[in-house]
């Protein structure tokens, strides 16, 4: 995952801006979370020679896989400054064999986009998906594997160009957010967030009501997704993922017991 400013200007090139290439500096030489504390900021500074000043902060929480991200720009400088922030995924797309001796061969892997109203899962070896270019606003862009993700969530009230490149096995997942000109003397902001981590639902759900569409249950999503809500409540009870599933069964044969009977009335009659 990579992020940074961007130029916003005719012929602007990634030198002279924050980018994610950028070198920025720290006045600590460590951070560490203390007892008490849910929240731990480290801002890291960059500036240009005609003075623009930018602190990016990277927000960590306690028990979570969340970081938030946000630049608060200084212009200093006597010209106005044009830049546009940006997000990006880069991953790798290695072969992979299907086998039964193998479960995660059977899960999606590869990018996937949330564009405010749909989510989809995007093949890189389509022509017409590889080469995404959309204008998105309240939407996410992720990078799935079997258990785990890498998802971007931009600032969803302001609209948002989505591209995808693909180069032999990797592709790059884009998101390019409006761009704004501070004038000399002036300040902007900008912030996103991303997560990097297990698909854990409670902690997904916070950043963006459908993100955590990328714990993907596939073609039966509307019998999978209350099956695990039945299970995550019956786990929170007796807090063992084992006694969890043996009485989450329990209570599906039980809501289902009639049904049961009368097929096995029938059966027995025939």
């Amino acid at each position: 995952v990579q992020t940074g400013l961007a130029g916003n200007s005719p012929g602007a090139t990634a030198e002279g801006y924050p980018t994610h290439l950028a070198t920025f500096t720290s006045d600590f030489t460590g951070f560490q979370l203390q007892a008490g504390q849910n929240d731990l900021r480290v801002p890291l500074k960059w500036s240009s020679p005609e003075g623009v000043k930018v602190e990016k902060t990277l927000v960590f929480h306690r028990g979570s896989y969340r970081i938030d991200v946000e630049y608060k720009i200084d212009n200093g400088s006597t010209a106005a400054w044009s830049v546009q922030p940006y997000a990006q995924i880069l991953h790798d797309m290695p072969p992979v064999k299907r086998s039964y001796f193998n479960v995660d061969s059977y899960s999606f892997t590869g990018p996937a986009i949330y564009d405010g109203a749909k989510y989809q899962k995007l093949n890189v070896a389509k022509p017409e998906e590889a080469g995404l270019n959309r204008e998105i606003t309240n939407g996410w862009l992720a990078a799935l594997q079997h258990h785990f993700t890498a998802s971007v969530v931009p600032d969803r009230t302001v609209q948002q160009q989505y591209t995808m490149s693909v180069q032999n096995k990797d592709y790059l997942l884009r998101s390019v957010g409006a761009g704004k000109v501070v004038p000399a003397g002036g300040a902007a902001s900008f912030e996103e967030s991303l997560f990097v981590g297990p698909k854990l639902q409670a902690q997904l759900k916070p950043l963006h009501p459908e993100l955590a569409r990328v714990v993907d249950y596939g073609k039966l999503w509307l019998i999978a997704s209350p099956l695990f809500w039945l299970l995550e409540q019956v786990h929170k009870f007796l807090g063992n993922w084992g006694w969890a599933i043996i009485v989450a069964m329990l209570l599906i044969k039980l809501a289902f017991y009639k049904l049961a009977e009368t097929s096995g009335r029938s059966m027995a009659k025939m």
